[in-house]
């Protein structure tokens, strides 16, 4: 589950093992203002985890259970899982990309995502 917008409007992005990401309005939490069923193919995904980078409110990253990660968008012309990355040995169960810089003058390093897994190992990934 992460939280994501701008300033002035929230959305709650919730994921399940069967493949449901859902967008909550902060303001009606009775049901989703959204949903997309997420498959690799034609499978369904098991997805463990997300993470978006600041500031992001439409691309992500899905961590699976199968060890792979993805990378998907909740809107525009193709929703879904556009690219899979075999990463671990087992389910992920973590993943985190590094906050932007506090300051101005201070190094970016917004592209870095750390990743952990059942396989016990903990991996650092560059997105360029």
């Amino acid at each position: 589950m992460e939280l994501v917008g701008t300033k002035n409007a929230h959305n709650l992005i919730s994921v399940d093992t069967d493949g449901r990401l859902c967008v909550w309005s902060l303001q009606m939490l009775g049901s989703p203002t959204e949903t997309l069923d997420l498959k690799r193919g034609n499978k369904e995904v098991c997805v463990e985890c997300i993470a978006f980078t600041e500031n992001e409110v439409n691309s992500l990253v899905l961590g699976s259970e199968d060890g792979s990660i993805m990378q998907a968008n909740i809107h525009g012309n193709k929703p879904g899982v556009y690219d899979v990355h075999d990463s671990h040995g087992g389910a992920i169960t973590s993943l985190r990309f590094h906050p932007a810089p506090a300051e101005p003058n201070q190094r970016d390093y917004t592209d870095l995502l750390l990743s952990t897994s059942v396989d016990w190992t903990i991996k650092l990934w560059s997105a360029k």
